[in-house]
């Protein structure tokens, strides 16, 4: 990825229409209930959750819930968590006001600032400031 004005715009657009995908579509038509309902349970901000209690939340066991998390959506049930919760970072520094990035990291679910910044460097190569007023045009 480059580094010019562009880059921050281009990451966050790849990793918006990424996610986007892989919430409306599974690689061979309609995505497995279960894991539609993994992807709802993931879409909500928590702290608490691990695979563990994911898997006993929707009655079925670890190794079956990764199997076909990974089978409908490409990748592991954590990795999607921690897409879209840069996704819903993202979504709210869209915004004109920005309230700062610890209020914007706790409002998506990250522990702490420093948290935001090592999972959007990890995800998308770039500081979290410089996707401040992205226009979010994806689903």
């Amino acid at each position: 990825m480059g580094t010019g004005p562009r880059a921050p715009r281009q990451a966050a657009a790849l990793l918006e229409r990424t996610a986007g995908t892989w919430l409306r579509e599974a690689p061979n038509g309609a995505a497995d209930a279960l894991v539609r309902r993994a992807v709802q349970e993931l879409e909500a901000p928590r702290r608490d959750w691990t695979l563990t209690t994911l898997a006993a939340k929707l009655g079925v066991s670890e190794r079956q819930l990764r199997r076909r998390f990974v089978s409908a959506v490409g990748y592991e049930p954590k990795l999607l968590e921690r897409v879209l919760r840069l996704r819903r970072f993202i979504r709210t520094a869209s915004g004109p006001r920005s309230p700062g990035l610890a209020t914007l990291a706790l409002e998506a679910g990250y522990a702490d600032q420093p948290h935001l910044s090592r999972e959007c460097r990890e995800l998308t190569g770039v500081t979290p400031v410089q996707l401040l007023g992205y226009p979010v045009t994806a689903a």
